[in-house]
């Protein structure tokens, strides 16, 4: 009687907690649906990132730059915002700025791909509705730099600011 005891508290060790109910929180999040911008945005930030990390060759940047996406109600846009820090003995801000917002452009406009991941994958009764999606989100996204200092003071306050839509060229804001 002794072994089995020890048995079953070896195979309680070794497997964790005994099964339980999701706590309330993990409960109310799996019952939350996402809806197709959440995970298009998410697609999209994570696509961004990749493209960012295999372009970065004389940007002028310290690391890879953090990418966020967001939709802006009031606009009716999806916002692209990538920040960067400086390199030492890098180009102006303006000209990293640039070279940022550059990157997520041209490979925005020369693939559709990313437009894949605002619509639902393989067979779907949504075909249509998502051929719409695709064709009219170029005209929504706006692509937003921020360059940092290399020695940011107490408060980050970007030292350029750059913004360009799929179809406009680069206005930028900064010494």
């Amino acid at each position: 009687m002794k072994n089995i005891g020890a048995v079953a508290l070896l195979c309680f060790a070794i497997t964790g907690r005994a099964a339980a109910n999701p706590s309330p929180e993990i409960a109310y999040l799996t019952r939350e649906p996402a809806s197709m911008l959440d995970v298009g945005l998410d697609r999209l930030r994570d696509s961004i990132l990749t493209v960012l990390g295999n372009n970065l060759d004389g940007v002028g940047v310290k690391s890879l730059p953090s990418v966020d996406t967001t939709y802006d109600y009031a606009r009716d846009q999806i916002q692209i915002i990538v920040s960067a820090t400086t390199a030492r003995a890098a180009p102006s801000p303006k000209e990293i700025c640039r070279r940022l917002v550059s990157i997520v452009k041209l490979w925005m406009n020369s693939t559709t791909v990313w437009t894949d991941g605002f619509t639902h994958a393989g067979y779907t009764e949504n075909g249509q509705e998502d051929a719409a999606v695709k064709s009219k989100l170029p005209s929504l996204i706006v692509i937003n730099g921020a360059v940092l200092p290399d020695k940011p003071p107490t408060l980050i306050t970007p030292v350029g600011f750059c913004s360009v839509t799929l179809s406009t060229p680069v206005s930028y804001t900064g010494p």
